[in-house]
């Protein structure tokens, strides 16, 4: 996010249905906002789906602070454990949505560097625990549309890649 100028937030991105702007608003507000009431299995609060994030002072600095937050409320086992719930919609297993925040922070952020002509850097470990997440949430996924159909990616490319197609992404996507 630091990366991302003023200029680019009207860009496309991979994530068809938003602009950079609406993925950057789209991720602070789960990953940065609604999921670390989840993880502490809180009332859902503070700003709504229509919120621009970006035309606050300092955005992507207030995001890596509550990003942070998220990331060390979902360290507690208790995040685990149980039902929680990211909107009004209802609840669902603390592991499905401590799942989704995890792929949300990785795909996103992939959709961010690649509309903005950054270059995105996953370690070994980081590729397949994320292909892990997603090739064991997928039916489910689709069934929320939380993923698009599958993009054919072939067996030999990176677990990343094929994660990345699992969701309905294209890993070969350019602006």
């Amino acid at each position: 996010m630091r990366g991302i100028g003023p200029g680019r937030l009207d860009s496309p991105t991979p994530c068809t249905e938003y602009d950079v702007r609406g993925v950057l608003n789209h991720l602070i507000l789960w990953t940065g906002h609604r999921g670390v009431l989840a993880a502490r299995k809180e009332p859902i609060e503070g700003p709504a789906d229509d919120h621009d994030f970006t035309v606050d002072p300092g955005w992507a600095e207030n995001y890596a602070v509550r990003s942070g937050a998220t990331a060390e409320a979902w360290t507690d086992p208790a995040a685990w454990e149980g039902q929680t719930g990211m909107s009004g919609a209802g609840q669902m297993p603390a592991p499905f949505v401590g799942g989704i925040l995890f792929v949300e922070w990785i795909f996103h952020g992939w959709d961010l560097a690649v509309a903005t002509g950054q270059k995105p850097n996953l370690d070994d470990d980081l590729q397949k625990a994320i292909f892990d997440r997603v090739s064991g949430m997928v039916e489910t996924a689709r069934k929320y549309k939380v993923f698009g159909p599958e993009v054919r990616v072939p067996t030999s490319a990176a677990p990343f890649d094929r994660a990345l197609g699992l969701a309905g992404r294209d890993p070969d996507w350019t602006p």
